[in-house]
């Protein structure tokens, strides 16, 4: 499953559960289910009928299954020629049913019948409403536990068996299932026909999928696979990019893995309300509209990435998570992180030209940021209950887990990581798989002690500082290293015990790259001349944080736009960053670098570098040295606004498309400079009104910055096109521009916007989110006041994941006492379920930031003073 693309949220669970352990017993094995479904839009609602066949692994008298938010009508159990009628005893809070009878059924073969109905909810989980077009659709969305909503079964990811699904739906709708309809037959009743589908292969429950409606669709193939890319009506043609992308991804799949694509079809569908950015359903991938629908010829260079990487990633599933499934939500990670590693490989393939590879190193630098926390957590982690497993869908699971993938990839070399990851998917097909069986694969290709490497990194919480000393020796240069556990908190540094690491440090030196394996607090390694620098961190890959000597980091910096590629220029600009928030430089280390401030021209860079500048401007300047820090960062940003301009040239790289977004929105939001704000109103403006075609690579930007500045005049503007949009793309441009604005009346304006219906439950905490994130402190005052003040309305519209993204976004720009301890005490009254480990962290990072605060704040102001 994708988190959302929209601000990446974190899944929660809204409804409370007991916190005791969910498991079900495992002395029954589901085999095959029979289900039939008929939905009705009149009374939203469900009717099922189910046949389970399974296997008794000894003799029994009751059997439980989950079950929530199900009403039973009738229940048998067969077994050797024998019927029961068994009694049924409900356990709503752990989502569970027991049938139990006298006399023990034998061990072997048995058949449940049920009959039952259910609810079609607004909670967009299990079998839920979603509503677009005037009309009701019916959708499923089931991982990670709740295709008991739908139907009473055993949902655990272990418990695979085969599926035949039935729909009795309205004459004029159809239905979208994992396998393809085999049958499509009149009635029952009038108005109705009922579409049978292909019996599915092995998968699991969370897997099955359903969506019924008017749906249209475009179609094209690959590989002798045939694809849809499936809408609501009038959006087919939005669908274009998607099914190329398609197209191009499973052909690379194919070649890439040992096995070619497993399930005979590809159904790509986007709906109006969907919780997820997208669900890898086997062969049935459902997407949020916006994650999957834009206007190719006029969509911008960042919608089509979202679309190729979204569309990669559940692709990538297919194999990791519906292919080969981990036994228990514990390993979710390989599901997630291998799907996460995987979603750049097929579009370096197709489009060179995007660069991915700073994207992913952009990736794991965001992971490592995370993972400085006290609060975080071990890739490999316990989890019993929903709730519990809902809280593991995070950073941990997605981007650590791909970050430390791309390590060993860089360290056994990508052909024989190719071989251990195909001999792995090859010995657990349709079945399921632990860590273990991962890296023992991997392990026996390479030949390299994989195994000790990835048991270092999924169960020891928190990320590697390696201390990097070198000294020349008889014409060769030593390297000396040292690994220690590196927090934000330099307190806990220091009074948490020792932990270590079997790190693979790449070094380069001269342009070669020399590995080594760093298994203990210490060691030494030669490397042939003492000519160049060292760089710890070969093409940015190492899921560690470098430190160096200052004299050291001061070579590197100097000469890093001609020796370091730019994902090691990430690299290094985070690790320097990571080491000033955690005390162990001092701010002006990081700001010396001016010149490469001002002569750095690759965007991805560059948004590394400018969002740190964010961070010191919003965060940690004083009132009277913020007007002067913003002041340096107009002049120092100033070359670049020259060199990008506004318009794009004829035939321009994508690479100066990006740069430009990047350079003038830091111009705007962090440099506050006048002129970029005052185009930004007259382009945005002229736009909207149809006077001038804006490229949309600078869309985003300049509709953000002109909200930013902008009036009242400019916000109704804005607010009559999201209700006038033709694709999901301007939708959300205009949407969220919304959310930009700081007049306070037009703040409060689209605080009160949020609680309506206007804006869809999926959005509502996104929405909200960006309010609360706000640059400017006075409208993060005000939007933190509105949501306690309007809690029970906000509440209302959460989802499953949204309640975690809005604690987060709650306390991720604050930095005072006052404002933490208010945050604290409101979630600990109002608890959002699944989201206690998001407060923690939140907490956290607003303690990290106030200690930061106080120790840099007299260090920047100088800095300031002195080259103002």
């Amino acid at each position: 499953m994708r988190r959302p693309y929209i601000a990446l949220l974190g899944l929660s669970l809204l409804i409370a559960v007991n916190a005791s352990a969910q498991r079900l017993p495992g002395d029954v094995i589901p085999t095959h289910y029979r289900l039939r479904f008929a939905p009705d839009f009149h009374t939203d609602d469900f009717a099922g009928d189910e046949t389970i066949d399974v296997r008794l692994r000894k003799p029994l008298t009751s059997i439980t299954l989950n079950a929530a938010d199900i009403a039973f009508h009738e229940i048998s159990i067969e077994s050797h020629g024998s019927v029961r009628h068994p009694d049924i005893s409900l356990d709503p809070k752990r989502e569970m049913v027991r049938l139990s009878w006298q006399k023990p059924l034998p061990a072997g073969p048995a058949t449940i019948r049920m009959a039952f109905r259910g609810v079609l909810n607004d909670q967009l989980r299990g079998f839920y409403l979603s509503k677009g077009n005037s009309r009701k659709y019916a959708v499923t969305q089931f991982e990670s536990t709740d295709a008991r909503r739908a139907f009473p079964c055993f949902d655990e990811p272990a418990m695979k068996a085969t599926f035949d699904i039935t729909l009795v739906i309205d004459n004029g709708d159809t239905a979208i299932s994992n396998g393809r309809i085999v049958a499509d037959t009149p009635g029952p009743g009038d108005g109705k026909h009922t579409l049978r589908f292909s019996t599915t292969p092995r998968m699991s429950t969370y897997l099955v999928a359903m969506c019924v409606g008017d749906f249209k669709w475009i179609e094209g193939s690959a590989d002798g696979i045939p694809i849809r890319v499936i809408t609501t009506p009038g959006k087919e043609q939005l669908g274009t990019f998607a099914l190329e992308s398609a197209r191009q991804i499973l052909m690379f799949y194919d070649r890439y893995y040992g096995i070619r694509y497993p399930f005979g079809k590809l159904d790509i569908i986007a709906v109006p309300d969907f919780e997820a950015g997208a669900m890898e359903n086997t062969a049935a991938i459902f997407y949020r509209e916006a994650a999957l629908l834009i206007d190719d010829k006029n969509a911008s260079l960042e919608a089509h990435k979202v679309v190729a990487e979204i569309l990669a990633h559940e692709m990538g599933h297919m194999w990791f998570g519906d292919l080969v499934t981990m036994a228990w939500w514990n390993d979710i990670w390989l599901n997630e992180g291998f799907a996460t590693w995987i979603t750049f490989k097929p579009i370096a393939a197709w489009k060179p030209e995007w660069h991915v590879e700073v994207d992913e190193a952009q990736e794991t630098q965001g992971a490592l940021v995370r993972d400085a926390l006290l609060t975080t957590r071990p890739i490999r982690s316990t989890a019993s209950t929903p709730a519990e497993i809902n809280e593991l869908f995070d950073g941990v699971a997605y981007e650590k887990t791909a970050a430390v993938l791309r390590m060993i990839e860089s360290y056994v070399g990508p052909k024989t990581f190719r071989r251990g990851i195909n001999k792995y998917l090859a010995a657990h097909a349709y079945g399921n798989a632990t860590g273990e069986d991962f890296w023992n694969a991997i392990t026996a290709v390479s030949g390299q002690p994989v195994d000790r490497i990835m048991r270092s990194f999924v169960d020891n919480a928190g990320a590697p500082l390696i201390h990097v000393q070198t000294a020349c020796e008889n014409s060769a240069t030593t390297v000396t290293l040292k690994q220690e556990r590196f927090y934000l908190d330099p307190v806990a540094a220091k009074q948490r015990s020792a932990q270590s690491w079997v790190v693979p440090v790449c070094l380069k030196s001269e342009g070669a790259v020399r590995c080594e394996l760093l298994s203990e607090p210490q060691a030494v390694f030669h490397l042939p001349s003492c000519d160049a620098e060292v760089f710890a961190d070969a093409d940015g890959r190492g899921y560690y944080y470098s430190q160096y000597e200052a004299s050291h980091l001061q070579s590197l910096a100097r000469h890093a736009t001609t020796t370091l590629s730019a994902p090691e220029r990430i690299a290094l600009v985070s690790g320097t960053w990571a080491l000033v928030r955690s005390g162990r430089s001092p701010i002006g280390d990081f700001l010396d670098l001016e010149e490469w401030f001002r002569s750095e021209r690759d965007p991805a860079v560059a948004e590394v570098i400018n969002g740190t500048l964010a961070t010191i401007a919003d965060t940690l300047t004083t009132p009277a040295g913020e007007t002067a820090f913003r002041a340096w960062v107009r002049q120092v940003i100033a070359p670049a606004v020259a060199d990008v301009g506004w318009s794009a040239t004829p035939n321009e790289s994508d690479t100066a498309k990006r740069l430009r977004t990047t350079v003038l929105g830091t111009a705007g939001y962090v440099g506050r400079d006048p002129a970029v704000l005052e185009r930004s109103r007259k382009l945005a403006s002229d736009f909207a009104n149809g006077k001038f075609d804006l490229d949309p690579s600078l869309r985003d930007t300049a509709i953000g910055l002109a909200a930013f500045s902008g009036d009242a005049t400019l916000y109704d503007q804005f607010k009559a096109k999201t209700d006038e949009s033709k694709n999901p793309e301007d939708y959300y441009r205009y949407l969220f521009a919304l959310t930009s604005f700081r007049d306070p009346a037009l703040v409060s304006r689209s605080l009160e916007l949020s609680t309506t219906a206007a804006i869809r439950s999926q959005d509502t905490a996104v929405f909200l989110g960006l309010i609360l994130r706000h640059p400017d402190p006075a409208v993060r005052r005000v939007a933190w006041s509105y949501v306690k003040a309007h809690w029970n309305d906000i509440h209302n519209k959460l989802t499953m994941s949204s309640g975690s993204n809005l604690v987060r976004s709650s306390g991720s720009a604050t930095c005072d006492e006052a404002t933490r301890d208010d945050i604290t005490t409101f979630f600990r009254d109002h608890p959002v379920v699944s989201s206690e480990r998001t407060l923690r962290q939140t907490v956290e990072r607003i303690d990290n930031c106030i200690v930061l605060r106080s120790r840099q704040e007299a260090n920047l102001a100088a800095w300031i003073a002195k080259h103002s």
